[in-house]
């Protein structure tokens, strides 16, 4: 059942014009940037927490080494990561507010 959908859909792009042509359209390049961007961004946040959390000493373990500057600088990298990241969340539902009113109408929620 699957490789029939998705043989339909290759035969669906295929007959458009490509892959080029699917993406022509302003509006998906931009979602699939921003979702690129956000991806990114999550494994860049999801890696330095990681780091930050079960690797790097905290407080009086580091006693002043080379470690306590990588870790505040990599706190200070995960900080303006997670802003932008939030900045890429907002973009994407923005993008996606035509849907959201829509399902939001027929579901009956707003008028």
């Amino acid at each position: 059942m699957f490789s029939n959908l998705a043989g339909k859909l290759l035969k669906g792009i295929y007959r458009t014009g490509g892959i080029n042509a699917y993406m022509s359209n302003g509006k998906s390049s931009n979602l699939w940037i921003v979702n690129t961007i956000s991806f990114l961004l999550f494994v860049f946040l999801f890696s330095t927490g990681l780091i930050n959390w079960l690797v790097l000493p905290r407080g009086y373990e580091a006693r002043g080494n080379y470690l306590v500057s990588l870790r505040h600088f990599l706190i200070g990298l995960h900080e303006w990561a997670g802003l932008i990241f939030m900045a890429m969340i907002a973009t994407h539902i923005a993008l996606h507010w035509p849907y959201v009113k829509s399902n939001l109408k027929k579901h009956g929620i707003i008028n």
